[in-house]
Order: structure tokens, then C-alpha cells, then sequence
């Protein structure tokens, strides 16, 4: 958590937002979102102010995704399943119109997520599945073994190989 805290910290010694750096602060607010620490809701919404200031400056494609999907994370830190997966919808979109694949198999992840929190463990392990296929498709595009050694042992590609286990 005390990582967490300090890129908060980092992005806000800067004053202006650059729309490829809301990669991580999603990253960030989905890691609030998602585990049972003290101040996570607040945190939550720490990262979306940010994304909103990165909005609110940039206006960008980009931007306006990271948004949605910082806004599920929200929705889903309040417990409000059905909000965080409309949300997340729109950002697998989002990143897929974009061609940001990465971005798509977080938002997939998140969305799986908020679908388990719905009751319907049948349509959140068919959407961490379709996550799963774009990870070994991007898998597949790297050549270097070692480049798909260290993408495939990222957190988000470790906990895709749990999620709706």
C-alpha cells in the first residue's frame, strides 16, 4: 500500500497530466478498489479526481477512457456492482477502439470483477476468459522469450490466471 500512496504522491508533485501516465494511475485506484485496506474508498477516489484533472487538461480519447474505468473502480469500492460494470463496459470499449491492449485486459479484469460481485459467476469467468485469449494473443506477438516471460509474470497477467477460480 505504501507504493500505492507514493505514486499518488508522485503524480501530484506534477502539474500537468500526459494522457499515456493514467495507465498507471489505474493501476493504482484498481489496487484500491480491490483490497480491504483502511481509507480504500477514499483512495479510490483520490486516483479519479486525478483522472478527472488529466481529463480535464488533456480531453483526450484516452483521458476520457481512463475516466470510465477509474469510475467503475469507485463504483465497485462502493459496492455498487451493476454502476462499476456499466463503467467498465465502456472502457473495454474504450481501450479496444483505441488499440490499447494492455489497457482492454485490465478493464476486462476489472469488469470480470464487478460481474462476480453481481452473482453471475457464468458471464464474469466468460469475460475473465476473453481476458485470458488477449493475453496469450499479445503473448503470442512477442518474439524475445524473455519480453513474454516478464509480460506473462506481471500482477495483472498472475491474477488473471486465478480470477473466477
Amino acid at each position: 500500500m505504501q507504493g500505492e500512496r507514493e505514486m499518488l504522491n508522485w503524480i501530484d508533485r506534477v502539474s500537468y497530466s500526459h494522457p499515456y501516465s493514467t495507465s498507471n494511475l489505474l493501476s493504482t485506484c484498481r489496487w484500491f478498489s480491490t483490497h480491504p485496506v483502511s481509507g480504500r474508498l477514499e483512495a479510490t477516489r483520490a486516483c479519479v479526481r486525478r483522472l478527472e484533472r488529466a481529463n480535464a487538461q488533456v480531453s483526450s480519447p484516452e483521458t476520457r477512457v481512463a475516466l470510465s474505468e477509474g469510475q467503475g473502480s469507485v463504483a465497485l469500492a462502493e459496492d455498487d456492482p451493476a454502476r462499476a460494470t456499466e463503467l467498465f463496459r465502456q472502457a473495454v470499449a474504450g481501450w479496444a477502439s483505441l488499440g490499447r491492449p494492455y489497457d482492454q485486459i485490465r478493464a476486462l479484469s476489472n469488469l470480470g470483477y464487478a460481474v462476480m460481485q453481481t452473482g453471475d459467476a457464468v458471464a464474469a469467468q466468460a469475460i475473465f476468459d476473453q481476458a485470458r485469449r488477449l493475453v496469450d494473443t499479445l503473448a503470442a506477438e512477442l518474439d524475445d522469450s524473455e519480453l513474454r516471460g516478464l509480460f506473462l509474470t506481471t500482477p495483472l497477467i498472475q491474477e488473471l490466471h486465478t480470477a473466477g477460480s
